[in-house]
């Protein structure tokens, strides 16, 4: 298998006001640990997007990890991969934002 994604949790920062720091702690995980627990997904692997890894790993398991197969449900964990990063992009840039805003009003 390929090595895990890397994420960046970004710390609280004080000039982030409070709909950024709710949208940043999200609470959107879909699947709870006992189940990735059940499931054999390894703590590195469990983000946002861990409730499509575990239908996935279990095509892997089934069909000895061909290439070929399991396209749809790669496709999910790789879009969704991809829509977790761009949330995490736009959530930087708006936390960016926040900070030059504040900075301006300071001088």
């Amino acid at each position: 298998l390929a090595t895990p994604p890397v994420l960046v949790a970004l710390p609280p920062r004080p000039y982030l006001n409070r709909s950024l720091m709710a949208e940043l702690k999200g609470g959107r995980m879909q699947i709870s640990s006992e189940e990735l627990d059940k499931a054999g997904v390894d703590p590195a692997w469990r983000d946002y997007c861990a409730h499509l890894l575990v239908p996935l790993n279990k095509c892997r398991l089934v069909t000895y990890s061909m290439p070929w197969k399991c396209t749809d449900e790669r496709h999910a964990y790789e879009k969704c991969q991809h829509e977790e990063f761009l949330r995490r992009v736009e959530l930087a840039k708006a936390a960016k934002d926040e900070q030059e805003k504040l900075a301006t009003v300071a001088k």
